[in-house]
């Protein structure tokens, strides 16, 4: 029973994604042709992929729950167990191959492979079975094999045995060679071992506590992962082993939004967006989803359209379970204040302008009032909360300070993933749109006197700087985003804040226009001589002017 371990995994891996198809019996009955392969549940409790609910055939728990998925998932660079059922003893002059048929290279190494008691082998039986400890190298990309051929030495078809399941190799947070490393036992608990936690809505005076079931422990997570991924088209043909493409890749084709001029994003992504009134009619009111479960199989029911209707904790929270089952420590944050940039875009009663003309992001959010106290015009706004995800990703050595939480928002047009250092750090160029991102959470606001024309109401003009000048600086507002909460890192059923890991108080984040500000520069450092006392605001939390959630 001396067979190389490598050579007996590759084949058994090869076999697994390959598939299970109906293969001519070998003439030379000398020839060992495997029959089956299942995995051994228990070797994957050190990967904590036995916690997918597959339907495992070795699997004895009385109070398991039928599932009518078959397969199973493991961490990459940690090796498990199979069981191959062959048709002729194995020698030590022969190997196990286990490897994708359409990609050759990708292959299990099969580390060692012993075969069962011969006191206990049923005689009645003509197959042999061995058990195999196979791995994957941390470095492998993630990936989901359908095609995986097991065979014993060389790669005559005829005696291969084809995998009739998927496989799924996923990120490996426990790994610390793994770029998903999280080195915290607390948070791999809580954010990629339990299911179920809290996440917030309302309004900073009020804050309101909502539960979700994220079921990153459900096949179908997984599945719908790997479709999304494959639907990306910068990921097409390739293969992901960075935990940033892949948190890049979801965030960018999780959502469709219909009523955009033009449609935004992906036309088969999991939902469908919904803003700026209460009907819902024909689908479902974002307030009603507590699972992402239910989301993902309405999904597939209804052929991989877009599901109705979602709003900005709905895509967070099916965001985080997807990071979650491929294998990425993942939570859901809400931020109250958060602000949409107004630099590029201007909004007044629903009509779109450039504001100015270099079309970058500097961060400002403007409210422009008459002297009867009406707001004129805007640029930007300011959402009572707003919900994205976070998730967990260590850095290369020449990038360490960046290392750990990551910003990943799904909500069109998908933002991210940022480390949260680089935006309290005010990286503007760091990666993923992290210059809008900077915008969401630490944009400067400032309220103007301005003088407008008369003209301009009598022919119903559009209100802007040339018609309505602006003729006195009111306040100026440079902390950034007020709170960010999240749940606990102790308990997912409790409120924990980091609205100091995204904004640093200090600063004033707004990038002047050719080097100068909208606004008297002296307005702005008396605002930051004092973050925590104004007189509009003693909490020192800002001033919200109340929207829908984004």
């Amino acid at each position: 029973m001396g067979m190389p371990a490598l050579q007996k995994v590759a084949v058994m891996l090869l076999q697994l994604f390959a598939g299970e198809t109906n293969v001519p019996l070998a003439k030379d009955e000398l020839t060992p042709k495997v029959l089956s392969m299942s995995v051994v549940k228990d070797s994957l409790k050190e990967h904590r992929t036995d916690l997918f609910r597959f339907d495992y055939p070795d699997d004895d728990d009385e109070n398991k729950t039928a599932s009518k998925w078959r397969g199973f998932a493991v961490r990459r660079g940690f090796p498990f167990n199979v069981t191959v059922e062959v048709n002729a003893e194995v020698d030590g002059n022969e190997f196990f191959k286990i490897q994708s048929r359409e990609l050759i290279a990708h292959r299990f190494k099969v580390l060692r492979f012993h075969g069962e008691d011969e006191s206990h082998r049923d005689k009645s039986k003509s197959s042999f079975s061995y058990i195999l400890e196979v791995t994957t190298s941390v470095t492998d990309p993630i990936a989901r094999y359908t095609d995986i051929a097991v065979s014993v030495g060389g790669n005559d078809e005829r005696y291969e045995y084809l995998y009739p399941f998927p496989v799924y190799v996923l990120f490996n947070p426990y790994h610390r060679e793994d770029r998903a490393h999280c080195p915290d036992k607390a948070l791999r608990k809580n954010y990629l071992e339990e299911e179920s936690a809290v996440y917030f809505q309302g309004e900073i005076s009020e804050v309101e506590v909502d539960h979700w079931y994220y079921a990153q422990f459900e096949p179908v997570m997984l599945e719908a992962a790997f479709d999304l991924m494959a639907d990306d088209p910068r990921q097409r043909g390739k293969f992901i082993t960075d935990p940033r493409a892949a948190a890049r890749s979801i965030v960018t084709t999780l959502g469709y939004w219909t009523e955009a001029k033009p449609a935004q994003g992906n036309v088969h992504g999991v939902l469908n967006g919904h803003w700026f009134d209460e009907n819902f009619t024909g689908g479902v009111n974002p307030d009603d989803w507590v699972s992402s479960y239910d989301i993902v199989e309405q999904w597939y029911d209804q052929g991989k359209t877009p599901v109705n209707y979602g709003q900005c904790w709905v895509f967070a929270a099916v965001g985080r379970s997807l990071f979650a089952a491929l294998g990425m420590v993942s939570r859901q944050v809400s931020g109250y204040g958060t602000t949409v940039d107004g630099s590029v875009t201007q909004y007044t009663d629903g009509l779109e302008a450039h504001t100015f003309s270099d079309g970058k992001s500097h961060h400002i959010v403007a409210f422009f009032f008459d002297s009867k106290g009406h707001m004129r015009y805007q640029w930007g706004m300011i959402w009572n909360f707003h919900s994205w995800s976070e998730v967990y990703i260590s850095e290369p050595d020449e990038e360490k300070k960046y290392g750990g939480w990551h910003m990943a928002d799904p909500t069109l047009p998908g933002e991210g993933p940022v480390p949260t250092k680089a935006i309290h750090d005010l990286v503007e160029e760091y990666s993923f749109n992290s210059t809008d991102i900077i915008g969401d959470v630490h944009s400067t606001v400032a309220y103007f006197l301005v003088h407008c024309d008369p003209a301009v109401d009598e022919k119903k003009a559009v209100a802007n700087t040339t018609t309505c000048p602006i003729k006195e600086t009111l306040e100026v507002r440079a902390r950034g985003i007020p709170l960010i909460l999240t749940s606990s890192s102790e308990d997912p059923q409790v409120q924990m804040e980091i609205t100091d890991t995204y904004v640093n108080h200090s600063v004033d984040a707004f990038v002047p226009i050719n080097g100068t500000y909208p606004y008297p520069v002296e307005m702005a450092q008396a605002s930051l001589d004092h973050p925590n006392q104004t007189s509009a605001d003693p909490a020192g939390r800002g001033t919200l002017i109340r929207l829908n959630a984004h």
